[in-house]
């Protein structure tokens, strides 16, 4: 069996304990003026870029990058409410909203004045809508980006929300909804989704349709606007090759007038899991050739410890490929190329996967797969961590992000604003 030292290290336990296996849902699929003084994120030996972090009066955070090497202006806005919070009735308004606040504000009233400003710039712009986020971003030349953050903060801050788009948007939220149905990555994350507990805001439906969305008037859309938009719930950044201290002064113009309601940060409880579900299988016919083996669970909330992030030494536990461990034993028996974990983090709560590559021995008997992952297991909960593990995460982490060389991308912008809310 599985061979653990016996020195532990007794802070990690509280992980080791919620590791359990009283629920899983077992998916057996193939997947395709500024108020706040200055905060210095910590940087890698290899990221020679200036950083500047500060909060406006009314409460919206901004880190802003400085790169000269940058080839474009990004700026990325994320507002921490989504569709988890839809009105029951409306499903879908989050989504509505993010289109419908594209196309015009005060400023610049015209329908395409937003995109056609960043299209004429050399650059791209987009939005999307998730459970718990809203997000809206741009590209442009570095001597256009004064004007995209204008005109994105004027989006922000006085939407028109014209009711003679609604039902034109409508349909264009519904065409995503119905493109999304052939694809077999978003038909997996809505069977993931439908297996959690049906009265947990993350089980919603969150993109809307032309039904769940008849009817709705303007009026409903500005009342979810004020309702949950506030820039307290924002976190803006923005990368570029401009001087900070020019570009702190366009933020401070462009999303000082962005309203401030006060609304509380949204946290959302755990209890994802029904506890009267049991174990339940799912088998999936894939159309791709993968064949992965996926194991849900429920872990406690750690947004609070993003300096820590003790939940990634699980990953070290799990994923690892050291001798007599979980991935090694698999391989030896035939039964997985892989195993990999992961934690999707949210305010209040936290769901980790365990994902296996399996072999085609270890797909006609994946219960196998899972008694020794349940060994493997029980076997953590009892040794514990040991201590020379630790300090080899700890010492692989420190070289990755001290080798880590930055981009300047928008995904890494966006990556940027999501971690603000940590």
């Amino acid at each position: 069996m599985f061979n653990l030292h016996r020195e532990t290290m007794t802070v990690h336990r509280l992980f080791l304990r919620h590791l359990s296996v009283t629920w899983m849902v077992f998916g057996f699929c193939g997947v395709s003026t500024f108020s706040a003084p200055p905060i210095l994120p910590l940087k890698s030996s290899l990221d020679k870029r200036q950083l500047k972090t500060f909060e406006l009066e009314n409460g919206l955070s901004v880190l802003l990058i400085r790169d000269r090497e940058a080839k474009h202006s990004t700026a990325a806005v994320a507002v921490g409410v989504g569709a988890a919070e839809d009105p029951d009735n409306r499903l879908g308004t989050a989504h509505l909203l993010e289109h419908l606040l594209n196309y015009g504000c005060k400023d610049y009233p015209e329908e395409g004045a937003y995109k056609s400003y960043v299209e004429k710039n050399q650059g791209d712009t987009n939005a999307s809508t998730s459970h718990f986020r809203s997000g809206y971003h741009f590209s442009v030349t570095h001597s256009a980006l004064k004007g995209g953050l204008e005109r994105l903060g004027c989006l922000l801050t006085s939407p028109l929300l014209k009711a003679d788009l609604i039902a034109r948007e409508v349909h264009a939220v519904d065409s995503e909804h119905r493109k999304n149905l052939a694809l077999e990555s978003a038909l997996l994350l809505r069977m993931n989704w439908m297996m959690l507990e049906p009265t947990h805001r993350i089980a919603r439906f969150r993109t809307g349709t032309v039904e769940s969305l008849s009817g709705i008037t303007r009026d409903e859309l500005v009342r979810f606007w004020e309702n949950q938009y506030s820039a307290n719930r924002m976190k803006l950044v923005v990368i570029t090759k401009e001087p900070l201290d020019v570009v702190s002064k366009w933020i401070k113009q462009s999303f000082s007038g962005v309203p401030n309601r006060n609304l509380a940060i949204l946290k959302y409880s755990g209890g994802i899991i029904p506890k009267d579900l049991g174990k339940r299988w799912i088998q999936i016919k894939p159309i791709s050739e993968e064949r992965t083996l996926k194991l849900y669970f429920e872990l406690p909330d750690v947004s609070g410890s993003w300096k820590t992030k003790s939940h990634l030494l699980l990953d070290g536990l799990i994923s690892s490929s050291h001798p007599d461990g979980l991935s090694d034993r698999l391989r030896k028996e035939d039964l997985a190329n892989s195993v990999r974990f992961s934690t999707d983090v949210y305010k209040g709560f936290t769901l980790g996967v365990v994902e296996f590559g399996l072999t085609s021995a270890g797909r006609k008997i994946p219960e196998k797969v899972i008694e020794l992952f349940l060994d493997y297991v029980s076997l953590l909960k009892k040794e514990g961590l040991r201590e020379y593990r630790f300090r080899e995460s700890q010492r692989l982490a420190s070289l990755w992000f001290q080798d880590w060389t930055p981009s300047s991308s928008v995904s890494e912008a966006l990556g940027y604003v999501e971690s603000m809310f940590d």
